[in-house]
């Protein structure tokens, strides 16, 4: 049996939790500090989890240069509203779920050029529409690449699901 376990997410299934008597979450920023708007949920959960699993009477570290951001603050202070309501505030602030819907619309292909020039073309067909929907420039994904193709996302924000109808017939297949 090992005496030091060290693991991304997916090893979790495989460690014996009653054996643990130290857990350490190293950098625990990095799981938080990335584009995607539900990265601070994730991490969250993710943390939650890792300490409900982890034994009462093991002792526990979590490594961070922010110690005052508020997941950090919700987890210490073993109150879940600080983090549901400044989640909540952020995403006000910034119109992101439960406040408005997104889309995705993602173009693939093995070369990237293609792929980023068909995401443009639809880019600019919705952006012309005048309708109520906000159209985000296409970007590329942060791995680049998906099982050898490009990947290019476009995210729309709508608030009523309804405006999406009027601009489908844009999007090809």
């Amino acid at each position: 049996p090992a005496a030091i376990y060290l693991g991304t997410e997916f090893a979790l299934d495989k460690i014996n939790w009653r054996k643990i008597g130290l857990l350490a979450i190293i950098n625990a920023d990095s799981l938080w500090h990335h584009s995607e708007f539900m990265a601070a949920e994730n991490a969250y959960q993710l943390i939650i989890k890792l300490l409900t699993l982890t034994p009462q009477n093991a002792n526990i570290i979590i490594q961070t240069f922010a110690p005052n951001h508020y997941i950090i603050k919700s987890i210490v202070q073993n109150k879940p509203e600080i983090f549901y309501n400044q989640e909540l505030k952020f995403r006000k602030q910034f119109d992101y779920p439960p406040f408005i819907n997104l889309i995705k619309l993602s173009t693939l292909n093995k070369s990237e050029t293609k792929a980023k020039n068909e995401a443009r073309k639809i880019y600019q067909k919705i952006k012309k529409t005048n309708s109520k929907i906000t159209v985000n420039p296409p970007l590329p994904i942060l791995r680049r690449k998906i099982r050898g193709k490009y990947k290019f996302n476009i995210i729309l924000k709508l608030k009523n699901l309804d405006d999406f109808n009027l601009i489908v017939k844009l999007i090809p297949n």
